[in-house]
């Protein structure tokens, strides 16, 4: 796709949640700006989306498709069904989701997509538009889950090294370790075991289960001024989405109490393109094509012409 424009941040407009990321600026949503995150309302995973409305026509007409995942997350039902956003107006909706075992598939994260896991289409009357968003460590985490000291080291030592996945958290305050396990522990990961290692280093070892039931684990070595993640999954590449999802989560969590300079995740994530890149073989826009569809994850129709088909999402 071509480079993205420098958008300056829009303030929210009535009716909207300004609150929430941005996703897609208005410029490459040709007049329809989003913002959006997954959360977790009562034990389910919902898609907390915000719809504006920059151009001088009602916007209507919404679908949603997002495209297949590390966890099969899927929207439910339909995308602003029978609603209209007129000129300077914005609306705020939650989305459920659920996780398809049909709609899993796990790719490799490129060095630069700094945990943007999710790819969505939008469409509404007038055009549609993609964004690409990330997966916040809560929401594809089941809560409430544990597991034995055993059975940590059986399936760590079962799962092959070439799985394994390495990072190196920066740019966070690391000397309380007590918050980094507060901080993992209050997004479901469990703490197995800890321990004191030489040159005033502690081991976490840690683990999670996916709302799409993958178990992942790791191993955090922190010492006062850094925190090393190896993450490993039976899923291949699994461990590198947990180990950068874990970074991300951390910087949320834990940056926000240092005194130093605002902290950095390496391999930020650009902004949002424009469209998806090329080389996919999922076409999203076959969902619409047909006129009829509302919104929901499930279908992946087959779309018109070449053009179309070179529009796929997947990496």
């Amino acid at each position: 796709p071509p480079p993205v424009p420098s958008v300056a941040a829009s303030p929210a407009s009535p009716g909207a949640d300004g609150s929430l990321p941005e996703l897609l600026n208005a410029v490459n949503g040709k007049g329809m700006l989003m913002r959006g995150s997954l959360v977790k309302e009562g034990g389910s995973v919902k898609y907390k989306l915000s719809v504006e409305n920059k151009t001088q026509a009602p916007l209507s007409g919404f679908a949603l498709q997002i495209n297949k995942n590390a966890f099969g997350l899927t929207s439910v039902g339909t995308f602003l069904e029978g609603q209209s956003v007129m000129p300077g107006q914005g609306t705020t909706t939650l989305l459920p989701m659920t996780v398809a075992a049909e709609r899993i598939d796990v790719k490799p994260l490129p060095n630069t997509s700094g945990g943007a896991a999710l790819q969505v289409a939008v469409k509404n009357n007038q055009n549609v538009a993609y964004f690409n968003d990330e997966l916040p460590l809560p929401s594809v985490i089941e809560q409430g889950w544990d597991m034995p000291q055993g059975d940590y080291l059986s399936q760590w030592q079962s799962m092959a090294v070439d799985k394994q996945s390495i990072r190196e958290v920066t740019g966070v305050p690391c000397a309380n370790v007590d918050a980094i396990v507060d901080a993992l522990k209050g997004a479901g990961v469990c703490l197995v075991a800890r321990r004191a290692m030489p040159n005033n280093t502690t081991a976490l070892y840690m683990a999670a289960k996916s709302v799409a039931a993958q178990v992942m684990l790791m191993e955090l070595q922190v010492t006062a001024s850094t925190c090393r993640v190896t993450a490993r999954s039976a899923v291949a590449n699994l461990a590198a989405l947990f180990a950068i999802t874990v970074d991300r989560h951390l910087h949320t969590s834990l940056a926000s109490s240092s005194s130093s300079a605002p902290a950095t995740i390496a391999a930020a994530p650009a902004a949002p393109a424009a469209a998806p890149s090329a080389g996919g073989n999922v076409d999203l826009l076959g969902l619409f094509e047909g006129g009829g569809a509302g919104g929901g994850g499930g279908g992946e129709g087959e779309g018109d012409g070449e053009q179309e088909k070179e529009r796929g999402t997947e990496e």
